[in-house]
């Protein structure tokens, strides 16, 4: 733990407070800072509006009028501390925010401007603007991501159709590094031109058809509030004037010193809860309806979610359908924008053959939908399995495949796995997936063997999995796990056995869930069942339900296994969360995660070890996302272990897939403290200044006390000894477990006893 010793009668001196060369206010148009002025609401996250420190004199324009203060979306504040330990923040926009000031409160800059952003890109996929102008009116002045790249443009007086439009290419965008952009405009008779400097180095130097303008003022997406960006804006200045590099410099200087290194706050306040974020909204995106949901979460820790997208209506198939995508990076809070995977549903000229019914003459393909994600941990491959439909004299279905190997940036092309591995398909009726997730064993003589579900569709249905033990390479069905199931869902259990969770098309038993259970990796399954001698059935409204391995006595403090159901026995209602601890055996654990119209869902363990369901909400309205702690599921019953929970705090999901960030024993920061000390001791991991220091304190003459910073619910011991390296450390005080960060003391009187002092976590036993 970061514990450093002081000699008594030598004073500890604390870091000093940061002191920067600033631009003087009254030059500066606009200015925005993360540490003062950045508003928020009661949740402590939600930001209402970052005031302006610019005192320029403009006429007809007051200092607050340039406040940034209207809202698109829900921009939140990101918590932080600066290398010397001073608390600030930084406005995260996640794809869908903006924070702007109108252009008749703001003003028009049409001479020469130069705009100067603190910014950490969060993700450049896709298109983002850092700054655009808030009105076509007066004209544009804009910089944005797209593809990897930074763009700027400017325009005169233009209309909404100019609104996407990329401009010109200037420089490679890093993501998850503090930058300083500067931009500058420069308005002459030879030619106005737009120039981007990265960290004080020119990136490019663009040639402008127009001088263009800056009306209003727009941070975290474009003039239609529309292609949000992903990142972290920590500081923002505005100048109604070209700046020279001295004074340039200067700034990205100040900037560069105050905020690179900063890392997150551990002692902010806990965030709101995360109730539901709507991830598929019917009417939205050019579909009519969104069904299905399936999730996966890659070893980079990016949660990806896909779903049909209906055109006409939420119908099956033969209706059209494409297969699209969202991802999120930040453990589902945010989502990218809509991804077609197949547009199988929206292309008029699409065909494909379909064996198994007899044509071989290609017919229209309609349809792409039904799908079941799969992460191979081997590789990092992401596996999409999903139903091929065309329409001749009724639907015609087979099994299709794709893959990502960047966390679904990218799908490969579509692998006709029937035609691949030729008496893969049943005989007799239709050939479906069991949409949701598919698994890699982990565990046992079958470890590494990647699983999909399926089912058969026909008189009776059947439950069954299709296997690969090379990679994806081949595909063998395997057995039946229940004559009369429909969609199927499957978990590993402890060793590596199987247990599936099937949907009633042809039970015997109406009203509940029915399992079944494999011990030679699917080959084989028991006799379906729907209760225990300990359990009684679950209800079920014959529908699509999931089923997930959260944790194992070798990954975790205790085995659990996650299902997800409409738990009501007639109607799709109560969408519920459960949790067995005896591989299905008994679900003494539920919590209501919807309680209206609830149907199809998807189950993944997030980054930071919590669970994540996607599910199809009151009445195929939405898919939404909800996340769910273990603590929260069992009400405070049952909790991860400490570690885990306070890693998934601190570390973004990409450094929680990391063992060099985020494992106990590793040491980020390098300061020579590994994680599991830093926890302990309740300092962070990722900066290196920050530390438990015990520290000595003149009241006067000859009053001393001995202080530390002690962090909520943990216990402290300070111990003395005559000698730093030599006799036994006897204790001093014991300072108890408070429920709050707080500053501890203990007086030293007048004594000039001189010796050594040292603070101990956690409070030593007695």
């Amino acid at each position: 733990m970061k514990i450093q010793f002081h000699l008594v009668l030598a004073m500890a001196m604390a870091a000093a407070p940061m002191v920067l060369a600033q631009p003087d206010p009254a030059s500066v148009y606009a200015w925005f800072k993360g540490d003062s002025g950045l508003e928020v609401a009661a949740d402590y996250y939600s930001v209402s509006r970052w005031t302006n420190h610019g005192t320029q004199v403009i006429s007809g324009i007051s200092q607050t009028a340039r406040d940034l203060g209207r809202i698109t979306g829900s921009p939140q504040k990101a918590w932080l501390k600066l290398t010397n330990n001073s608390l600030a923040g930084a406005v995260a926009f996640n794809g869908s925010d903006g924070l702007w000031s109108a252009r008749t409160d703001f003003g028009v800059i049409s001479t020469n401007r130069t705009l100067i952003f603190c910014v950490r890109v969060r993700d450049h996929s896709n298109q983002g603007f850092l700054f655009d102008a808030s009105s076509y009116v007066s004209g544009l002045t804009r910089a944005q991501v797209k593809s990897g790249f930074w763009h700027v443009g400017a325009s005169g007086a233009t209309n909404s159709n100019y609104g996407p439009v990329p401009g010109t290419q200037t420089a490679p965008a890093i993501t998850n590094e503090w930058q300083v952009h500067s931009f500058v405009v420069v308005t002459n008779v030879t030619g106005p031109r737009f120039r981007h400097f990265i960290d004080g180095s020119l990136a490019s130097d663009v040639l402008l058809d127009t001088n263009g303008a800056l009306g209003g003022l727009m941070i975290g997406a474009n003039v239609a509030q529309q292609f949000g960006i992903r990142a972290h804006v920590a500081e923002v200045l505005v100048f109604n004037r070209a700046l020279e590099s001295v004074e340039r410099g200067g700034i990205e200087n100040y900037l560069t010193q105050k905020w690179f290194g900063a890392v997150p706050d551990l002692d902010a306040p806990p965030p709101p809860l995360m109730d539901k974020v709507p991830v598929f909204e019917s009417g939205k995106g050019g579909y009519a309806c969104y069904r299905i949901p399936a999730m996966v979460t890659t070893l980079r820790g990016t949660v990806i979610a896909v779903a049909d997208g209906r055109i006409s209506g939420c119908g099956d198939i033969p209706n059209p359908l494409d297969l699209v995508a969202r991802r999120s990076y930040d453990n589902g809070l945010t989502w990218t924008p809509l991804q077609v995977i197949a547009d199988y549903g929206t292309n008029p000229n699409d065909t494909d053959i379909y064996p198994a019914y007899g044509i071989t003459n290609p017919i229209p393909r309609v349809a792409a939908g039904d799908a079941a994600l799969l992460l191979d941990r081997t590789n990092g491959r992401v596996w999409v399995l999903y139903d091929n439909g065309g329409v001749s004299n009724g639907r015609k279905i087979k099994l299709e495949m794709r893959y990502s190997d960047d966390d679904g940036t990218n799908w490969s092309p579509a692998l006709d796995i029937e035609a691949l591995n030729p008496g893969l398909r049943p005989s007799g009726g239709e050939f479906l997936t069991g949409p949701g997730n598919g698994i890699q064993i982990a565990e046992g003589p079958h470890a590494g063997r990647l699983i999909f579900p399926v089912y058969g569709y026909g008189n009776p249905s059947s439950s069954l999995i299709l296997f690969s033990d090379d990679r994806g390479q081949t595909w063998q069905l395997g057995g039946v796990a229940g004559a009369g199931g429909g969609e199927i869902q499957v978990a590993e259990t402890t060793g590596g056995p199987l247990l599936a969770s099937m949907r009633d098309n042809n039970f015997p038993t109406t009203g509940v869930r029915t399992f079944s259970r494999s011990t030679d990796g699917g080959l084989t399954w028991s006799a379906p069942y729907t209760s225990t001698p300990e359990q009684p059935a679950l209800p079920d409204p014959a529908c699509q339900a999931s089923i997930l391995r959260l944790t194992t006595t070798n990954d975790s403090n205790a085995n659990r296994i996650i299902f997800a159901n409409a738990a009501d026995g007639a109607t799709r209602i109560k969408m519920t969360l459960r949790i067995s601890y005896d591989d299905g055996q008994t679900w003494p654990v539920s919590s209501l995660a919807h309680a209206g119209g609830s149907a199809y869902s998807a189950l993944t363990k997030l980054a930071t070890g919590e669970v994540g369901l996607l599910y199809e909400a009151d009445g195929y309205k939405r898919i939404d996302f909800v996340r769910r702690s273990v603590s929260q599921i069992s009400e405070g019953n049952d909790s991860l272990p400490s570690y885990v929970v306070w890693a998934g705090e601190i570390f973004t999901p990409a450094q929680l897939s990391d063992a060099e960030i985020s494992s106990p024993h590793a040491d980020p920061d390098g300061d020579g403290f590994d994680n599991q000390s830093e926890f302990v001791a309740g300092t962070n991991p990722l900066n290196a200044q920050s530390r438990l220091e015990l520290l000595l304190q003149y009241d006067g003459a000859d009053e001393r006390r001995l202080i530390f910073h002690s962090k909520s619910n943990r216990s402290y011991t300070i111990q003395q000894r005559e000698e730093l390296e030599l006799g036994t450390w006897e204790r001093v005080a014991d300072f108890p477990a408070q429920s709050t960060n707080s500053i501890s003391e203990m007086f030293l009187g007048t004594t000039n006893h001189s010796g050594f002092f040292r603070i101990v976590t956690p409070q030593i036993a007695p």
